[in-house]
């Protein structure tokens, strides 16, 4: 968990303290009106200087925008921001209503990155990371899998304050009561957008919510696979108020009116079937095919002819350069896919993350095992530099003992290890393209060894598999040193 969701986790908590604490004796409360239908009690402003103590305890820099106490600025002007409700959904708590909860959220440049949203009557927590899922009570959560209105159950929340747009909102409902299969009002956004992140409910709207009623839900939202829109059209939809918040892009219409005007607008269909986080992952794929582009040119056996009859007496250096270079260019694409993540697609659990967890450990003792059949120090370029001839003689064929069994070990156990990991979408793209080279380089490599050892290679090939051991595919002591004794 990131230190930052530590610190929110353990405010949240000491808030749903303060509240469940306070929720035994309703009668003895302190209720006052701040406007029409908008109340706030004392255990709001309690629940609320308790989370920024233990915020403050942290990250003293930080700025602060709360319900209750309002903005507050960070030191040295700080780019990270809590966004705080101590007690969303205050009228259900005053009635003994169980449906409110306290959420917290913490922003760098107006970007949600970790959130909580505890619900202190029934013990549930949820919490979100940017680009690492989301989660209730550890548990990962993913957003519902249905994609037709008619058998949506959405949530909604009435206006109480300002009735402006009391009759848009009549005929949305009127709408749509008629085209889901239910619609609810719990009265705590912030739990409602919970709600949709694991699945409770298919769907959420509101006009006119505040940043602190929607920001620790976001994130929740679109970590566990779903998707979030303003009903105006503005991509500034934390500080719009007027939000949508939707477990699958749908094909059919939604209708909506503009703050800004009475006039109905239709949002149109969509015809883009990519999903969103793979659209937003395209520049890390164009990365891994430049690399493995310029990592191919590099390894070509014409590459390093040319270079060698221009320059001969680079021959020893040539290994170590390529490496470093082949070290270096690898170095922004990971770049790229850690500042942009994107969603946690899936992460094992239970017997799955057992399993996943003895594949790493098999993966990486054969790495272990592998690395003693290779003379590493030429591997990397380091022998060659020892060399007083200006040309480098090619290593012998010899097969090693996972040789026996597949053509290209370390190529198997490092797809293992890639794998065998939590699946974010940058991640999934990554080893996609791992994959995908590994085949390619594979089949390039191989055309170099057929030119290097001509005959025993082409046998070696013909019997033992490239990735997976197979029945009866696979050499023995004998046969190994038969070929690699063999003319080549």
């Amino acid at each position: 968990m990131h230190p930052a969701l530590t610190i929110a986790v353990k405010a949240a908590r000491r808030a749903g303290h303060i509240i469940n604490r306070a929720s035994t004796d309703l009668d003895l409360i302190k209720v006052s009106s701040k406007r029409q239908n908008d109340f706030v009690t004392e255990v709001d402003k309690a629940a609320e200087a308790a989370i920024i103590e233990v915020l403050r305890e942290a990250y003293p820099d930080h700025a602060i925008l709360a319900e209750e106490s309002g903005a507050t600025a960070g030191r040295s002007g700080s780019e990270f921001q809590w966004i705080i409700d101590p007690l969303d959904g205050t009228t259900n708590f005053i009635h003994g209503f169980p449906q409110y909860a306290v959420s917290i959220a913490l922003a760098h440049k107006g970007q949600i990155q970790q959130s909580v949203v505890y619900d202190p009557t029934r013990n549930e927590l949820f919490t979100a990371s940017r680009g690492r899922g989301a989660f209730l009570n550890d548990k990962r959560i993913r957003v519902s899998r249905h994609t037709r209105l008619d058998e949506s159950l959405i949530g909604t929340g009435f206006p109480y304050r300002v009735w402006d747009h009391v009759d848009a909102y009549l005929a949305i409902f009127r709408d749509l009561m008629q085209k889901t299969a239910g619609l609810r009002r719990p009265g705590a956004a912030a739990l409602d957008l919970a709600y949709v992140a694991c699945g409770r409910l298919d769907g959420f709207y509101e006009i006119g919510l505040s940043p602190w009623d929607m920001a620790g839900g976001a994130l929740l939202i679109t970590e566990s696979g779903g998707l979030i829109g303003d009903l105006t059209g503005e991509a500034n939809w934390l500080f719009g108020g007027n939000r949508l918040p939707a477990t699958r892009r749908s094909s059919h219409c939604c209708c909506r009116r503009s703050r800004r005007t009475s006039r109905r607008h239709c949002a149109p269909r969509t015809t883009r079937r990519m999903p969103d986080w793979l659209f937003a992952q395209l520049p890390l794929a164009a990365a891994w095919t430049g690399y493995a582009a310029l990592h191919s040119l590099l390894a070509a056996m014409g590459t390093k002819d040319a270079i060698l009859r221009r320059f001969p007496s680079a021959a020893r250096y040539y290994r170590l350069g390529y490496n470093l270079l082949a070290l270096t260019l690898l170095i922004p694409v990971l770049a790229l896919a850690r500042a942009n993540p994107g969603p946690l697609l899936w992460q094992w659990s239970g017997v799955a993350q057992w399993l996943a967890w003895a594949l790493m450990i098999f993966a990486s003792l054969g790495l272990i095992v592998a690395s003693r059949d290779y003379d590493l120090p030429a591997f990397l370029g380091l022998r060659q530099l020892g060399e007083s001839s200006a040309t480098i003689d090619e290593p012998p064929f010899r097969i090693g003992r996972l040789h026996w069994h597949v053509r290209h070990p370390w190529y198997s156990l490092a797809l293992i290890l890639v794998w065998a990991q939590p699946m974010s979408a940058a991640w999934l793209v990554s080893c996609v393209f791992i994959t995908l080279y590994f085949v390619l380089g594979s089949r390039l490599e191989e055309a170099k060894l057929i030119a290097l050892y001509g005959e025993r290679y082409r046998r070696y090939r013909a019997r033992v598999p490239a990735f997976a051991p197979l029945p009866g595919r696979s050499l023995d002591a004998a046969e190994a040193a038969v070929l690699e004794r063999l003319d080549p």
